[in-house]
């Protein structure tokens, strides 16, 4: 029997709640007032976050699917007033600038080397000096034979797009370097599949 349409994206929001959560406890954001979470689809990261820090409001930019999908589920959380959203392409809509944190879950994995870069470039013109950077996503092990479940979840992405850039901690670390942010903290958050990696814009002197 085939899935039902309607509950395809309530399933992907449940998928997305319990890492959302985990990163939610472990961010040091308590001061942070503004977020920008880039392809923000279900809401589940802004959902978590905004209810773990409550002086945070958030701006989710993504394709308008996936913005008509996250106002719902934020309407429903009770964030409506704190959280607003942006519908065009993370590649070509403006970004709001003087962020506090600039979130990117699952976004990087699906773009191509080229495209890693611009975003890079993007998020740190977003950010205000200081700000954070997060960075979730699969990603391999620094020596690139695992975790299994990565390594074939970046063959698949390969094989659908030539293009495509797997990623380890290590090597966004140097590319985050290069765009002149400063990576501070990358650990595991989902065993076997993703990693959280952090890095800030430097502060004003």
């Amino acid at each position: 029997m085939p899935a039902d349409p309607a509950a395809l994206p309530a399933a992907h929001l449940l998928a997305s709640l319990a890492p959302a959560q985990a990163l939610a406890r472990r961010l040091p954001i308590r001061d942070a007032r503004s977020l920008l979470d880039v392809g923000g689809d279900s809401g589940a990261f802004t959902i978590a976050l905004c209810n773990r820090n409550p002086a945070l409001r958030s701006t989710v930019l993504d394709l308008p699917a996936g913005v008509e999908q996250g106002r719902r589920r934020c309407a429903e959380a009770g964030l409506g007033r704190r959280v607003g959203f942006l519908a065009g392409d993370v590649l070509a809509r403006a970004w709001p600038g003087d962020q506090d944190v600039v979130l990117m879950s699952h976004l990087l994995s699906a773009l191509s080397r080229g495209e890693v870069d611009e975003v890079l470039a993007r998020a740190m013109d977003s950010l205000r000096p200081g700000g954070l950077l997060v960075v979730h996503d699969v990603m391999l092990d620094d020596d690139g034979q695992g975790p299994p479940i990565a390594a074939l979840w970046f063959l698949q992405q390969v094989a659908h797009r030539r293009d495509s850039a797997p990623l380890s901690a290590a090597g966004l670390r140097h590319r985050l370097r290069d765009h002149g942010f400063l990576p501070t903290i990358s650990e595991v958050l989902v065993p076997g599949l993703t990693t959280v990696v952090l890095s800030r814009k430097e502060p004003l002197r």
